[in-house]
């Protein structure tokens, strides 16, 4: 088995066992306080079932009568690319929340190791640089803050802009 492929499933079953309560009641409990995470979670649904950056897309139903109130909070579009396919499969935002949540431990963990793969053409350090950047504790405490999680487009863009200078 390639590197790559097993550092992912390592990478999975960490996820796996830290998610283990969140997979267990998948559709009807949300990781950590309800707060922060049912409003993204609204937020990607919407982002799901309206066309992004329409008029009607910014009318999400807050601050009523204010018009454009999605102005007024975080819009999730680059979640979205994730989160809008699973809503369409499943039609459950709980679900959809959830699952996102989970996937962006093992995305950061590959994303970091692409980058760190091709800066040392070493499979072990890119392995521990992925662990290291996906399950670093400061994640954890952002648990409800899905957009803080999802930060695996960070060295995917300098894995972009090394290829570029090079």
């Amino acid at each position: 088995m390639p590197a790559a492929a097993l550092s992912l499933l390592v990478y999975t079953i960490i996820t796996i066992v830290i998610g283990r309560d969140v997979l267990t009641h998948l559709g009807s409990t949300i990781a950590n306080d309800p707060g922060d995470p049912l409003l993204t979670a609204a937020i990607l649904k919407w982002n799901a079932t309206h066309v992004p950056l329409t008029d009607a897309w910014y009318q999400f139903p807050i601050f009523y009568p204010t018009r454009d109130t999605l102005t007024f909070s975080e819009h999730l579009l680059g979640v979205s690319v994730i989160a809008s396919p699973i809503y369409w499969l499943t039609g459950n935002l709980v679900i959809t929340y959830n699952l996102v949540l989970l996937l962006t431990f093992p995305l950061c963990a590959m994303a970091m190791y692409a980058l760190v793969y091709r800066l040392t053409g070493s499979a072990a350090g890119a392995f521990v640089a992925g662990l290291a950047f996906a399950f670093a504790p400061y994640r954890i405490s952002q648990l409800p803050h899905i957009q803080m999680l999802a930060t695996f487009w960070a060295p995917l863009a300098l894995l972009g802009l090394h290829a570029y200078i090079e």
